[in-house]
């Protein structure tokens, strides 16, 4: 939902490109915080707890949503969006992470977020925003959040803490190997180029002309690409090894991030748009794949929903100031830009292993 919020934020207040940018950097501000705390909380507290505490957050920040009208009221909506968000992924991370099969948890839970989201994205598209605008469209997000954390809270035991396992040993994550390193800093900036991409989709198809209508029904057909995209990884499996996947799946990023910000036909925009999705949905699995044969001990694995999180810090903010003046033609090319800084990272990465 937030290149839609962000893109109707655009029309109906007088901010600039780079504050739409630094917006949705601070909602991931929100979410690397939560994000690393839960590092701490996770195993000590009860979830139950959590949940209530975090559905009042989101119910203020949502409302917040509704009527702010300057940078700094939505700014605080959006932080407090982000911290809930990235607390309620530490619960959801422990629980699939201490499942007996905790890849094919992930799996489904992924293929279910996604195609969910691109279900309701495509209904408030053709018939909350037409009539209602943006408030109407946090109000149906907020319904729907707070249904889910009633259910999650009704049907959660009382008395869970934690999945079991250890506590995490933070001393231990603060001198990782060079390897681990230039694995790191690949998925940092990979999430930082799709997202800064991503974020500025409803700016592109404004620029572009795009009807509303026609940019919500290609967001929600994009969410589904990237469930498909990944159930095409699960299915693929090692039979092409990880490197040729990683290499396939960026080398799609940067071709449809070109003719996101070169075209202005609807139907190279969608197709752009579901080629961009399926770059993630696909590349995505293999790249933490990569990363975790490096992690031979499973050490730094917990570092990766923070890379991941920064990365979505960054890259929105980065973009938001490469394009003075909305210019579509920057922001693709720093997209373009992070996408090859990653490939060479993943490239020396791969040297590195062959020859030791």
């Amino acid at each position: 939902m937030l290149p839609l919020i962000i893109g109707l934020i655009s029309k109906g207040n007088q901010l600039s490109t780079r504050d739409l940018g630094a917006l949705s950097s601070i909602y991931m501000a929100g979410f690397l915080i939560a994000s690393i705390s839960a590092m701490v909380w996770v195993q000590k507290v009860r979830w139950r707890y959590v949940l209530g505490f975090t559905l009042v957050i989101n119910s203020i920040g949502m409302l917040l949503l509704t009527e702010a009208s300057t940078f700094e009221m939505l700014a605080v909506a959006f932080f407090l969006c982000g911290c809930v968000t990235g607390a309620n992924g530490g619960i959801a991370n422990q629980v699939f992470g201490s499942s007996e099969n905790p890849e094919r948890s992930f799996s489904v839970a992924f293929m279910v977020a996604f195609t969910s989201q691109a279900l309701l994205t495509f209904f408030v598209t053709n018939y909350v925003v037409p009539e209602f605008g943006r408030p109407g469209l946090v109000g149906f997000v907020l319904a729907i959040s707070c249904l889910l954390y009633f259910v999650g809270i009704l049907l959660m035991p009382p008395n869970v803490i934690s999945g079991g396992r250890d506590g995490l040993k933070l001393f231990s994550l603060l001198r990782p190997p060079k390897s681990i390193l230039v694995g790191l800093f690949s998925i940092t900036l990979f999430q930082a180029g799709w997202t800064g991409i991503w974020t500025f989709i409803g700016v592109i198809a404004s620029a572009h002309s795009i009807p509303d209508t026609s940019t919500g029904q290609v967001l929600s057909s994009g969410l589904v690409i990237i469930a498909a995209g990944s159930f095409a990884a699960n299915r693929l499996g090692q039979k092409l090894g990880v490197m040729i996947p990683i290499l396939f799946a960026i080398i799609i990023a940067i071709t449809s991030t070109i003719i996101l910000v070169s075209q202005d036909q609807v139907l190279l925009f969608a197709l752009a748009v579901v080629g961009f999705c399926f770059s993630w949905g696909f590349g995505v699995p293999y790249l933490l794949a990569h990363f975790s044969k490096a992690d031979i001990e499973g050490r730094y694995l917990v570092l990766i929903g923070v890379c991941q999180a920064g990365g979505s810090m960054i890259g929105p903010a980065f973009l938001g100031l490469l394009s003075l003046d909305a210019n579509i033609s920057r922001i693709g090319l720093g997209g373009v830009t992070l996408f090859a800084l990653t490939i060479g990272l993943v490239l020396i990465r791969s040297v590195k292993s062959t020859s030791a």
